[in-house]
């Protein structure tokens, strides 16, 4: 499962040319369109969610950049379905869901919608947690992992420093999943990181 409908605005054609269903396109555009309506009602920029100051710090300039880089880190397999917050996939797959950016809300929606272990891809580090799934947390940034190696899972710098391919990496990735699912404690579990929060539910319906 993807997430964090945030992260998509002004990507959302990437996406969209990533699905075959012309009802989940749809379903995806509106999802984004709702997303920005309720910044627009309360009369706050879109930007004040989106880029945060390590985002800006860390050489962002636009909500664009920040989700171009963000659907990258989704891969490139078709998307087979797009769900609501919270709710539980109907078909097999990558699945897109409507989530906040906020990282307990996002990550407790998916588990909420049937998701067993998150893979959390952080740049400056977070403690994140889930008292219900394991959240395994990774980086690509070496001075964060460094910094906070108490706290985070996987190290993928290997790859922006030219030692190992991206292929490579992946691979550890998966074995560091399989470890979790056979018992395997996450940094989080260890810390007793396990924190809860539910995104607000509207009356919002993409199919309307």
């Amino acid at each position: 499962i993807l997430s964090e409908t945030g992260e998509i605005i002004g990507g959302e054609h990437i996406l969209a040319s990533r699905m075959k269903d012309p009802c989940e396109v749809a379903k995806l555009y509106r999802y984004a369109e709702h997303y920005n309506e309720q910044f627009q009602i309360v009369g706050e920029p879109l930007y004040m969610d989106n880029l945060s100051e390590g985002n800006i710090r860390g050489g962002l300039s636009t909500t664009e950049e920040k989700s171009l880089g963000c659907i990258k880190k989704g891969g490139i397999s078709e998307i087979k379905e797009v769900v609501a917050y919270a709710e539980r996939p109907g078909r097999k797959g990558l699945i897109f869901m409507d989530t906040p950016g906020y990282d307990a809300a996002s990550v407790a929606g998916m588990v909420a919608g049937g998701a067993q272990i998150i893979i959390f891809t952080t740049g400056l580090g977070s403690p994140v947690g889930n008292p219900v799934a394991p959240v395994i947390k990774m980086t690509g940034n070496p001075y964060t992992y460094k910094n906070l190696d108490d706290n985070i899972d996987f190290d993928a710098s290997a790859v922006i420093k030219g030692e190992k391919t991206i292929e490579e990496v992946a691979d550890q990735l998966f074995e560091e999943m399989l470890a979790v699912s056979n018992g395997k404690k996450t940094k989080a579990e260890i810390l007793g990181f396990n924190q809860i929060s539910m995104a607000r539910l509207c009356n919002f319906n993409c199919s309307g």
